[in-house]
């Protein structure tokens, strides 16, 4: 990883090529989608937003043309690309302003949140608008597979998940941002401040006024009724997010401490994909840290 990071270091057209390369990959094998805006990160982190537009304009221009020859019509990935390296540079920008981790995930959360009421103004019936954007996507797809109980569950989870899925886009766009902006800092330790990463991310703790919001978000969503119950909800999920992913740096920081840490590691990330309610604890875990400082009272930080 140190290698790619140095090349993609090299200069702007190596930094597109990478981003280039993953973008059209990431067709076929989507996780490389976070390389690519882990290269739109690295490049805002290292030499600020001009370099970093100067690179997206090289590599939008290579999705472009490859796009162009390979998928027939770029012009959808070419969209979600420029939408997604955007969102990624921005939080580049903010860290590299702030030089703060929790700060910097803190504002992406929060960005969310604004994402979640500017929809809701938008559209004012988000469960009807995601239910006829969901079946308009899917549609096609469900009308051409054969009739099965399987096909009727898949459009029983589309029903399900039309009055939350602005909430679910909102966390997806900011985990996958996230995502790229932690690897974009992995590289930039590697290159230029070995072990610095490691630190900040085991010592990743938001704020806890935002995880008290959270709690009453969470309260207000799973026992309240109706449409604000709804809206309750939705807000909820970018603050979930945010505090899973702190929990995940609290979960790193505590496993340092103990022998054959790679060993609990895997076996942590295991479970949270298999049993997928832990994210939820892992959240939680992350706002009591808010309040009580866990790493500091259970020993001396890793």
């Amino acid at each position: 990883m140190r290698a790619l990071a140095a090349y993609i270091m090299r200069g702007r057209l190596q930094a597109a090529l990478v981003a280039v390369a993953c973008a059209i990959l990431s067709v076929f094998l989507p996780p490389l989608s976070y390389v690519a805006g882990g290269v739109m990160a690295l490049v805002a982190l290292r030499h600020g937003g001009r370099e970093a537009l100067q690179v997206m304009g090289l590599a939008l221009l290579g999705v472009a043309v490859l796009g162009f020859g390979l998928l027939g019509d770029p012009s959808r990935l070419l969209l979600l690309q420029a939408g997604f390296w955007l969102a990624v540079t921005g939080l580049a920008l903010l860290l590299r302003l702030t030089v703060s981790l929790p700060l910097t995930l803190q504002g992406g959360a929060l960005l969310g949140v604004v994402a979640v009421v500017a929809t809701y103004l938008a559209v004012g019936d988000v469960a009807s608008f995601w239910q006829s954007a969901l079946e308009a996507g899917f549609g096609p797809l469900l009308e051409s597979a054969a009739a099965g109980p399987e096909v009727q569950v898949l459009r029983d989870l589309l029903l399900a998940w039309a009055p939350r899925f602005t909430g679910l886009l909102a966390s997806a766009i900011l985990f996958s941002v996230v995502v790229s902006l932690l690897l974009a800092r992995w590289w930039q330790s590697l290159l230029y401040n070995p072990g610095g990463f490691r630190v900040e991310f085991h010592g990743l703790r938001l704020d806890r006024r935002l995880g008290l919001a959270l709690v009453l978000l969470l309260a207000a969503g799973g026992f309240g009724s109706g449409p604000l119950a709804g809206f309750a909800a939705d807000l909820a999920m970018p603050l979930l997010m945010a505090f899973a992913l702190a929990g995940i740096g609290l979960v790193h920081a505590l496993a340092a401490r103990a022998q054959n840490s790679g060993f609990w590691l895997v076996g942590f990330y295991v479970l949270l994909v298999v049993l997928q309610p832990l994210a939820l604890l892992v959240a939680l875990a992350a706002v009591a840290d808010s309040w009580l400082d866990i790493r500091h009272r259970t020993g001396r930080q890793a």
